[in-house]
């Protein structure tokens, strides 16, 4: 495999400003994302909708401050970005911190509800798409007819939020950077650490490369660069996944004692559900939805382990695992800003890739992966054709060139934001270092005690010298041997 290799970029457009000083107002509120300690206080920044326009329409972002009751506290907060794009940074960080020693360390943690989410104002969620998958994932209707209504649900969503006033133009990487920007200033932070979860690397990336002398350091978990294309890349990315899992659990005595054949197994689950779906609840599980399934199981590496046994028991008959997992993530509410997905994936990603080059990435893996994710980039076409989404700038889909220390972390059963994009990463971030998990999935931090508490070990040390060389002898272990399944 050739690595990447650094280089360098010329900015091509001008990024947003952040609001002149004095104009953007934080003010203490109430926190209205659940239960909180009383360490915690919560506040409303209010900034520009559009920075070129700080006298014009404004936006109202929830924050919460997690603040460090250790004696030795030190300045330089953690501001923790979430990913999605669309998902609430401060009720995730809730469920997603846990006992995280960086995070309940002598460092305080900010959490944000970028534009757009959670509980700032306004949200960009699509209530009329949940009503649509009530409807279509209890059905089998043909792919075409799917679409259709899809980009209509979503269509529906788009008129009332123009009628309530949303410029979705608005809601990009580059305005959200500048909305960081104007909350580092805003709290009177000299420079602080990003700790960003996939898409919320991507906006750590935008921050540091519009604002780099607000940033100390960054820990990139499950990066995905601005130069990287999911939609380009998601098939292969996924068989490649699939492919490994099936590997490992073949060099796994236990596994391969236990799930003999699982490749082929899996694939004829596919074949079977599309032949004869499996009603589940108000699911009608499809070989297509039991790729969401797994796919959205992928997300967490604890339910990785569980893969070859929902994959076996499900091609014996067996669904007593399947109805679990369907009803654990087929559910439907407004947690996820729909909207806000869209406004910026339409401006800064489906901008630049083609429905050609969509099917040639997609050319040579499995009928399956290609007809479900042709399906997905069906979807996103038709609905960035009219959403509104602001034009693409050519700076938002190049690398961004950085010397400030980061760490990027990692696992290589992720097909979402694979290694190579962490290679690619890396690639022009002078000062970075890698930590590769084998076995882990989406959220590497996540699955802290799974590697015996390998990433929170690095993570803290690196935010304690981020520009000195980790040692990484944790590591070792799963290199010789990945952590496994059961």
């Amino acid at each position: 495999m050739i690595e990447p290799t650094p280089v360098p970029i010329q900015q091509t457009s001008a990024p947003p400003t952040p609001t002149p000083l004095g104009t953007a107002m934080l003010e203490p509120t109430s926190c209205r994302s659940g239960s909180v300690g009383s360490n915690v206080k919560c506040y409303d920044l209010t900034v520009p909708e559009h920075h070129s326009n700080p006298s014009g329409r404004t936006l109202r972002l929830h924050v919460a401050v997690y603040k460090s009751t250790l004696p030795d506290r030190v300045a330089d907060p953690i501001l923790f970005l979430m990913g999605g794009p669309g998902a609430p940074g401060i009720a995730s960080y809730g469920w997603a911190a846990g006992n995280f020693p960086p995070f309940n360390s002598r460092r305080d943690v900010v959490a944000l509800d970028q534009r757009g989410t959670g509980h700032s104002i306004p949200k960009l969620a699509c209530p009329e798409y949940n009503d649509f998958l009530k409807v279509d994932e209890a059905t089998q209707r043909p792919s075409a007819e799917s679409i259709a209504q899809d980009n209509a649900a979503f269509r529906t969503c788009h008129d009332r939020l123009i009628t309530e006033g949303v410029d979705l133009s608005a809601y990009t990487n580059a305005e959200t950077a500048a909305d960081v920007e104007d909350l580092r200033r805003a709290l009177g932070i000299d420079a602080w650490n990003l700790f960003g979860w996939s898409y919320g690397t991507r906006l750590a990336l935008t921050v540091v490369r519009d604002f780099p002398h607000s940033v100390r350091s960054m820990v990139l978990d499950s990066p995905y660069p601005l130069q990287a294309n999911q939609l380009a890349e998601y098939a292969k990315n996924y068989e490649v996944v699939f492919q490994r899992l099936f590997e490992r659990c073949a060099a796994e005595a236990k596994c391969a004692q236990a799930y003999p054949q699982l490749e082929q197994a899996f694939y004829q689950v596919m074949d079977e559900l599309d032949a004869h779906p499996v009603k589940v609840g108000n699911t009608l599980v499809t070989g297509a939805r039991f790729i969401d399934l797994i796919g959205a199981l992928l997300m967490d590496s604890y339910e990785i382990r569980q893969l070859p046994d929902l994959i076996y028991e499900t091609h014996q008959g067996k669904h007593a695992l399947l109805d679990s997992k369907v009803r654990q993530i087929f559910t439907y509410d407004d947690y996820f800003a729909d909207g806000l997905q869209y406004s910026i994936n339409c401006a800064d990603e489906v901008a630049f890739i083609s429905p050609d080059a969509v099917a040639t990435g997609a050319s040579s893996v499995n009928a399956h992966f290609a007809r479900y994710f042709d399906e997905l980039a069906q979807i996103d076409f038709g609905i960035c054709s009219f959403w509104g989404a602001r034009p693409a700038l050519p700076i938002e889909s190049a690398p961004v060139v950085s010397d400030v220390p980061t760490l990027v972390l990692v696992g290589d059963t992720d097909p979402f934001t694979p290694p190579t994009w962490a290679k690619l990463t890396a690639a022009t971030l002078s000062q970075s270092q890698i930590a590769e998990f084998p076995g882990l999935g989406h959220g590497v931090f996540r699955a802290d005690f799974m590697t015996k508490y390998c990433v929170s070990h690095l993570v803290g040390d690196f935010l304690d010298h981020p520009a000195s060389k980790l040692d990484m002898k944790c590591l070792d272990t799963f290199r010789t041997t990945p952590i496994g399944f059961g």
